[in-house]
């Protein structure tokens, strides 16, 4: 019977015990990085994966692009707008534009609702 202090020993420093590193390094790539932080106390390795570089260039090479939502209800160089997360079903305010939006390319628009 194989005793805890053998199976320690067998996964001693390992990210996901009976998974190799670099598949582990992959999955935790997928996890999206508003829950990193979360997951960093869980073990001492997979804080050390969390914040490892292997991780970032994993996560920069397979990322898919994070969709939000930007609703400005007047003019952003006057008033801050709103910005909503889906994926965390959460919306957060923006400050005031720092600049003249056309300067970066920016276009500014809006719709209105005709009956």
């Amino acid at each position: 019977m194989e005793t805890l202090r053998t199976r320690d020993k067998q996964f001693d420093g390992s990210i996901v015990p009976g998974l190799p590193d670099d598949l582990a390094h992959l999955c935790l790539a997928f996890v999206p990085l508003c829950h990193h932080g979360r997951l960093k106390v869980v073990c001492k390795s997979w804080h050390a994966a969390l914040s490892s570089k292997i991780l970032l260039n994993i996560h920069n090479r397979w990322k898919k692009a994070e969709e939000f939502l930007c609703i400005f209800r007047d003019d952003p160089s006057v008033a801050g707008g709103e910005i909503f997360d889906p994926r965390n079903n959460a919306w957060a305010l923006l400050p005031l534009m720092p600049c003249d939006l056309s300067t970066y390319g920016l276009s500014n628009f809006y719709c209105t609702r005709r009956i």
